[in-house]
């Protein structure tokens, strides 16, 4: 899906990112130490039984509901707890979930239909049923604006939901046939039960207070209004002890959902533990010995705790950052091997295609000569890969794409060509007889970035471009100076789909669930063709078409060869895992797992 994303507020657009701070977690100040974890959770976070995996993360992640904005380790560990009919694999496919199956086809009037059949007794972790109401019920609270939801515009394309083979089956119909609705139903459900009767966006639930200060535990689960009536919390499907107190608090911090894992308790910024739930989704359901499977994620603040975690090996997994994990890597810490896989996002400075100079294709290609990249990488604090050209398409023709490498000269010479020119020698070039003076926006509240646009103004300064770096507020960014069209270059952050689906990114038309108004477009170049607009329609149109593949590698080598921006940046993804554990899928996105398919064995027989 396609977000656009400030904090922790987004819109969502469903196809692809733009994302005003390029960093792969958020670091929240006022996490707990490890020295603080109850002597309950300490003795699960060091134990040596295999049933048990533990996962540390730098940072923690407040909303775990399915529907919130997540960072990528939120949305990890939302993806624990909540499970929908679909959901996502690390190679960016869906699979089914709450769903055993399900076929993708058009109706009569060229509407897409997604056709389901949900698994055997599948229930909330309160016990009660997951039903066809919780799918409608939670398609319906997605579509009201105030649920603040990046699935919201997905949500509004739904035309009808229908009941089949006595309750078994269901068919979700939507309008137009856009791949992008699948991400709809790949969100978690939410329970209708329990929110029904509750305002979107102020729902609540009442948990019992844990034994240590600040900790909640999920032995009760129940709206606010059932709160006095504790001596009936058998009837949830959960042992309460009356003796307990209740503790209101919003129902993301501790959901109730179908997936793998169900909350057991936690404390903020400190751990959360999960247990496996009353009917397991995804691989639970063909591995019964996963019943018993529980999962504790520790929060820490100090990068020192969760190296000296490592070291003595109760870690099974951690998400780091990639400044740490450059750092981790040199430690050469026995049992464990870094990952990294490839951010679905990248850096690029982008062109105003529909004014001089970037009109002339010569002008861009001089840009693109003219930028040390590898300067530019050495700035940016996130590791990555240096881009010749679009993250996109087979790895033949991705290989294929020659650097440009870093050329003055060649720079010089193209910019000549175009007639921009330094006539009487001033180290100015003209167009048209008059000083080329461009701007180049940024986003004010991302310091790296900043410094990223100084430096691509020294850069073009050696070849007599001159460039005036100039921020603005996110909102005004994006929703004012851009669309109006009268600016040069920007320079942004895009977290494209993973599966390809580049239409939202680079359409010259309104995609399927975005908002007519220019400034809820993201191709802000203005660049387009219609051989790239019909290639972009192919790719996002299910069901499938046979030569997707190859619609793909058209729409990178025309971004390649006709540069509406230039690619600069893509960072990596780090993880350190225990050479103990195993199912973890490390050539994908390494935050899209599937835990509830992880085991941790003696590292002597894991393998690798």
């Amino acid at each position: 899906m396609i977000k656009l994303i400030r904090g922790s507020l987004a819109k969502v657009f469903a196809g692809g990112v733009l994302i005003s701070t390029f960093c792969l977690l958020t670091l929240i100040t006022g996490c707990g130490s490890k020295k603080d974890l109850p002597e309950r959770i300490r003795r699960l976070a060091e134990t040596s039984d295999h049933s048990v995996i533990r996962i540390g993360i730098m940072g923690d992640a407040r909303e775990l509901g399915p529907s919130d904005v997540h960072d990528r380790s939120g949305r990890f560990l939302s993806n624990l707890i909540n499970a929908g009919p679909l959901r996502l694999t690390p190679r960016g496919e869906f699979t089914p979930d709450l769903w055993k199956q399900f076929n993708v086809a058009t109706d009569a009037d060229g509407n897409l239909t997604v056709e389901g059949e949900w698994r055997d007794g599948i229930v909330w972790h309160d016990g009660v049923p997951v039903t066809l109401e919780d799918l409608q019920f939670t398609i319906d609270r997605l579509r009201d604006a105030q649920s603040n939801s990046p699935l919201t515009l997905l949500a509004k394309q739904v035309k009808n939901i229908e009941s089949l083979d006595s309750g078994k089956k269901c068919r979700v119909t939507f309008t137009g046939t856009s791949r992008q609705y699948l991400h709809l139903l790949g969100s978690g459900l939410l329970p209708s039960h329990l929110l029904r009767s509750q305002k979107v966006g102020e729902e609540k639930i009442a948990l019992l207070d844990g034994d240590e200060p600040g900790e909640i535990i999920s032995g009760f689960a129940a709206p606010p209004a059932s709160c006095a009536e504790m001596v009936n919390a058998s009837q949830t499907g959960l042992i309460a002890s009356s003796s307990q107190k209740s503790h209101i608090m919003d129902f993301t911090e501790i959901p109730v959902g179908a997936g793998a894992f169900r909350v057991v308790s936690r404390k903020l910024h400190s751990y959360l533990e999960l247990a496996a739930g009353p009917i397991a989704a995804s691989s639970m359901a063909a591995n019964p010995a996963s019943a018993s499977k529980r999962v504790l994620i520790v929060f820490y603040q100090a990068p020192d705790e969760l190296v000296s975690d490592i070291r003595k090996g109760h870690i099974d997994l951690a998400f780091l950052p990639s400044e740490f994990a450059q750092r981790l890597q040199e430690l050469k810490i026995p049992g464990v091997r870094l990952v990294s896989s490839p951010n679905p996002s990248y850096l690029m400075l982008g062109f105003n295609t529909h004014k001089p100079p970037f009109d002339k294709l010569e002008v861009r290609r001089a840009i693109d000569f003219a930028i040390n990249r590898k300067a530019l990488a050495a700035t940016f604090p996130y590791s990555g890969k240096i881009l010749s050209g679009p993250p996109l398409g087979s790895d033949d023709l991705r290989n294929s794409f020659a650097s440009r490498g870093y050329d003055l000269t060649r720079a010089s010479e193209l910019l000549s060509t175009a007639g921009v020119t330094d006539s009487n020698g001033d180290g100015r070039r003209e167009l048209d007889g008059k000083a080329l003076e461009l701007t180049l926006f940024t986003n004010g509240d991302n310091f790296v970035r900043k410094q990223l646009c100084d430096q691509i103004a020294d850069d073009l300064k050696k070849i007599g471009i001159f460039v005036t770096v100039e921020v603005r507020d996110w909102s005004q960014l994006i929703n004012k100076t851009l669309p109006e069209g009268t600016w040069s270059m920007f320079l942004l952050g895009f977290h494209a789909p993973p599966d390809g689906n580049w239409i939202n990114l680079w359409s010259s038309n309104t995609p399927i669930g975005v908002a007519a108004s220019l400034s809820e477009r993201l191709n802000f170049t203005g660049f387009s063709t219609q051989e790239l607009d019909l290639a972009l329609s192919a790719i996002d149109t299910l069901p499938e078409p046979s030569d997707i593949a190859a619609r793909k590698d058209l729409v990178a080598r025309t971004l390649y060869e006709q540069i509406p921006g230039v690619f600069l940046l893509q960072p990596l993804d780090y993880a350190v895992v225990s050479e103990g554990l195993t199912g973890f899928i490390s050539d994908g996105d390494i935050f899209e797992q599937d835990v509830a398919a992880w085991e941790r064995v003696p590292v002597a027989s894991a393998g690798h």
